[in-house]
């Protein structure tokens, strides 16, 4: 995955980077997690209004924490109506003190910041598959364009940000607005074998039952000619499966008809080219849907 060398918040030039972390927890008994972090470029004056707004939050609680500490000093000593003064007094010194250090924060962001926080975050991961998001439009659009054949499950709206930065000319030559640190430009053909493998992927998706599903993944790998495309619609192809599965195996009643439609998941998994890891995790996803199921029926019997 590569991110534009350029300012995640306000497009400027790139000066160091924040981490964009994401941990998983899986367990009751046992907590496994495992973290992933991606470096996010950004420039050191729109950190410093993410670090003056992190710290506004830090000093109203220290200040409302003091006050009162010194006012349940007072009221032990049995001044209940200067204890209540102070702790009045203090929260409002903390919300003034609050919003100063907020209004300085909004004072150094400038024109281009789409907000006082981080402006992107990382939501996570499903095998090989990460979900970003990004609150600066062209930003979002200088990352798409950079990973255009790595793109998958794109809502409406990426889908448009993606379509008018391959139309607008100012993307096509980054160079015009000097936004670039040296970064690599995806050719055309890359750009078109992008856009048509999520053109197949949405199909899947908008596919009624497995065999419509199956006829749009055999219509989508005689049009991609691209190895690593080809080896990818497989493997979303088989991921819209298992979850159209498993919410159909929630609603079903019978046990029978769960056995059958956990054989038809676990037989979309058999497949060999699919990566190893993405089999391990679907698997591990389908086993726990079915021990969560069975816990509620154990439940529901008692």
């Amino acid at each position: 995955m590569r991110f534009p060398r350029f300012c995640a918040c306000c497009m400027r030039d790139a000066e160091t980077e924040i981490p964009l972390l994401y941990t998983r927890t899986k367990g009751v008994k046992v907590i496994r997690s495992k973290s992933i972090t991606w470096p996010l470029p950004y420039c050191h004056t729109c950190i410093s209004h993410i670090n003056a707004w992190h710290r506004s939050s830090r000093n109203f609680k220290l200040a409302l924490f003091s006050g009162l500490a010194f006012s349940c000093i007072f009221l032990f000593a049995g001044l209940l109506n200067t204890a209540l003064t102070l702790s009045i007094l203090s929260l409002l010194l903390a919300l003034v003190a609050r919003y100063k250090t907020r209004q300085n924060a909004l004072a150094l962001c400038t024109k281009e910041c789409p907000t006082v926080h981080v402006a992107a975050s990382y939501d996570g991961w499903s095998g090989s598959v990460h979900s970003f998001d990004f609150a600066h439009r062209n930003y979002a659009a200088r990352f798409m364009q950079m990973n255009v054949n790595k793109l998958v499950n794109l809502n409406s709206e990426a889908r448009a940000i993606l379509e008018s930065c391959l139309q607008d000319s100012t993307f096509a030559n980054p160079k015009t607005e000097g936004l670039f640190l040296g970064s690599e430009r995806n050719n055309k053909s890359d750009e078109d074998a992008g856009e048509l493998f999520f053109q197949c992927v949405s199909k899947i998706e908008r596919a009624k039952g497995p065999a419509s599903r199956r006829a749009a993944l055999d219509a989508g790998l005689q049009k991609l000619t691209d190895t690593e495309l080809r080896r990818r619609l497989k493997v979303e192809a088989t991921r819209i499966e298992v979850s159209t599965g498993l919410e159909r195996m929630e609603k079903l009643k019978s046990r029978s008809s769960r056995a059958r439609l956990l054989s038809s998941l676990r037989g979309y998994l058999s497949d060999e080219t699919l990566p190893h890891d993405f089999r391990d995790e679907q698997i591990r996803w389908i086993t726990e849907t079915v021990m969560e199921l069975e816990e509620r029926e154990r439940a529901g019997a008692a």
